[in-house]
């Protein structure tokens, strides 16, 4: 589903939400078992190299280093949310590429 990321405060104003953390909120309470972030890069990226595979630990010294920052940070944070609520796979992938979406749900298991 496309779902936009309107909150309201309680003083009843609407806020943009950031769409990762939405997203990762969701697919933990409807029990996911995978998650896809689209992003306008390649990916996950050190440097000129895409980070297929990475671990909490790894992320925490990628973030420390700045490696990971900007609009990244907040999709690896929703990620880690979604390692934290048993969401088994996450994913994130350039929507600049022909059918991100099908190429990366049926090309890994």
């Amino acid at each position: 589903p496309v779902i936009s990321p309107i909150g309201i405060g309680e003083d009843n104003q609407t806020y943009n939400v950031n769409a990762d953390s939405v997203a990762a909120a969701i697919a933990i309470s409807v029990g996911a078992t995978r998650v896809l972030f689209l992003t306008d890069v390649a990916g996950l990226m050190d440097g000129d190299k895409l980070i297929s595979t990475i671990t909490h630990e790894e992320v925490k010294k990628l973030i420390k280093k700045k490696v990971i920052t900007g609009g990244m940070l907040p999709k690896v944070e929703a990620m880690m949310e979604c390692f934290k609520g048993n969401v088994n796979k996450v994913y994130i992938v350039s929507g600049k590429h022909k059918h991100p979406i099908i190429g990366e749900l049926f090309s890994r298991v």
